[in-house]
């Protein structure tokens, strides 16, 4: 007689009430925690998973980024990091004008493309993925929060990532949150940035590394994100 394997139900309800945010610091050690970190899938950017396993750890140590896990129980569901950065305001906008010699592993300023009129601080996020494993094995992407239905990307970043960042602001003083948008011909992801509060820069330009030379760079003011995050928290009301 043949034995078939019993049939595993892989489709699981999301509980926003499970989500927690961790510093990947906290949770390194945790076994289980570093196989996820090591299977991390993205299919649509396979680069983002590896740099959680390969970099995350190290640039924690050193203080370079500070790196975060959205976990469902001990599952991650994503994870983003933070780090602080500048842009430059600038009379004539031209994103040749910050330029970055990975000789010399340093940043300057073409003054025959951008004449600089201020430096104005930001947070940025560099790194903002989902794990495709734990989405793929989940019902509907979409949670419940205050009696609004979200995209589980959209309630993370207001529930979760925004804090961290007001928090900051608080502390610190900055005017504005940035990501660069590594978008294909479609447009879409640029779109969901914007859903979020994100728009285009308009008379300034950012600093950019090797990754980033050619992507969009996006912002959202740090008073439209206090003013979205309590809409957010009092959908209910």
């Amino acid at each position: 007689m043949e034995l078939r394997e019993k049939p595993i139900n892989k489709r699981k309800e999301l509980k926003v009430d499970n989500f927690t945010c961790k510093r990947l610091k906290e949770v390194f050690d945790n076994n289980n925690i570093k196989v996820q970190i090591r299977d991390f899938l993205s299919t649509k950017n396979p680069g983002l998973g590896k740099y959680l396993h390969y970099h995350a750890k190290t640039e924690e140590a050193n203080n370079y980024r500070a790196f975060y896990l959205i976990l469902d129980n001990e599952e991650i569901v994503m994870y983003f990091s933070l780090q602080m950065g500048a842009t430059i305001k600038c009379r004539t906008k031209e994103i040749g004008g910050v330029i970055y010699d990975s000789k010399k592993e340093k940043y300057y300023i073409d003054d025959d493309k951008i004449e600089v009129t201020s430096i104005v601080p930001v947070i940025e996020i560099p790194q903002l993925c989902v794990n495709d494993r734990y989405k793929n094995r989940v019902k509907s992407w979409k949670v419940n929060y205050k009696g609004n239905s979200y995209n589980v990307g959209h309630f993370v970043f207001y529930k979760h990532i925004v804090p961290i960042v007001l928090d900051v602001a608080e502390k610190v003083g900055f005017q504005y949150l940035i990501l660069f948008c590594a978008d294909n011909e479609t447009g879409n992801l640029e779109k969901y940035y914007k859903k979020l509060g994100f728009k285009r820069m308009d008379n300034m330009a950012c600093l950019r590394d090797e990754y980033s030379k050619d992507l969009e760079c996006l912002i959202i003011k740090i008073d439209d994100l206090i003013s979205r995050h309590l809409t957010f928290e009092n959908s209910d009301h």
